[in-house]
């Protein structure tokens, strides 16, 4: 999500539905009482290990 990826993008690399992965980012930003793309990243950035998780943004070509 923080990646800026839709549904259908993280459902294909992660396996399961996009109507899925929509649920469970509606109730994670409910939780987390995030509302903008910028708080997502904002939360990315302090809560998970990422770019070294294997759903990061993938190397440039």
């Amino acid at each position: 999500m923080a990646l800026g990826r839709r549904d259908a993008e993280i459902a294909a690399q992660i396996g399961g539905t996009e109507a899925q992965v929509a649920v469970q980012r509606l109730r994670l930003l409910r939780k987390l009482k995030i509302q903008s793309q910028a708080q997502i990243v904002d939360a990315a950035e302090k809560l998970a290990r990422w770019p070294s998780s294997p759903i990061a943004a993938p190397p440039p070509p």
